[in-house]
C-alpha cells in the first residue's frame, strides 16, 4: 500500500468540485506518488525541515492530516476542523507544524 503503484505519473492538481468543501489539491501536485492506499513522498524539493522520501500520507475532508514517516521512526497527526478541506490558513498551519516537528528532531 505503501509502494509507487503509478509509475512515472505524478499527482495531478485537481480541482474541488464542490467549492464549499474543497478547494484544489493537494499541496505537492506533480511531486508526489500514488500507492494503494496513500500519497506516497518523492524526492523532489522536500527541503530539510520536511518528511523524507517514501513517507506516507492522507488528508481528511476537515483539513484533517497525517503521516508516517519510517526513515526518521516517526508518524504526526494535525486535527483541524475547517471548511474547505486544503483552506489557505490550514495549508499554512500543516507546513509550520512539519517544518517544527523536522526542526526538532534535526537539533537532536
Amino acid at each position: 500500500m505503501t509502494k509507487n503503484q503509478i509509475g512515472n505519473l505524478f499527482v495531478e492538481t485537481q480541482k474541488g468540485a464542490i467549492p464549499v468543501y474543497s478547494n484544489s489539491f493537494p499541496d505537492r501536485s506533480g511531486k508526489d506518488k500514488f500507492g494503494f492506499g496513500f500519497v506516497i513522498t518523492s524526492d523532489k524539493d522536500n527541503g530539510s525541515y520536511k518528511r523524507k522520501p517514501r513517507s506516507f500520507w492522507r488528508a481528511g475532508l476537515w483539513n484533517t492530516y497525517y503521516w508516517v514517516d519510517p526513515k526518521s521512526g516517526i508518524s504526526a497527526v494535525l486535527l483541524m476542523q475547517v471548511l474547505p478541506i486544503y483552506e489557505q490558513h490550514c495549508q499554512e498551519t500543516l507546513n509550520k507544524f512539519e517544518e517544527l516537528i523536522y526542526r526538532n528532531l534535526n537539533n537532536n
